[in-house]
């Protein structure tokens, strides 16, 4: 009941984890790496507004921009 009466903006960034060429060099490296990824989704899963930056470009993946 009290989630109704707050209203909370939480940024949250990361870097794309599986966007770089290289693959991970060890199994704890990559452990590290499925983690970061499954966190992330976790967020978006929750979240009413998702946006992906590459190269300064804001898309929208899930929700719209407040305005």
């Amino acid at each position: 009941m009290l989630k109704h009466f707050l209203k909370i903006t939480l940024l949250f960034t990361a870097n794309g984890s599986s966007a770089a060429v290289s693959c991970a060099v060890d199994a704890t490296e990559r452990a590290n790496r499925e983690k970061a990824g499954r966190l992330a989704c976790l967020l978006a899963a929750r979240a009413d507004c998702v946006v992906q930056m590459f190269c300064g470009i804001p898309t929208v993946l899930k929700g719209e921009l407040p305005k």
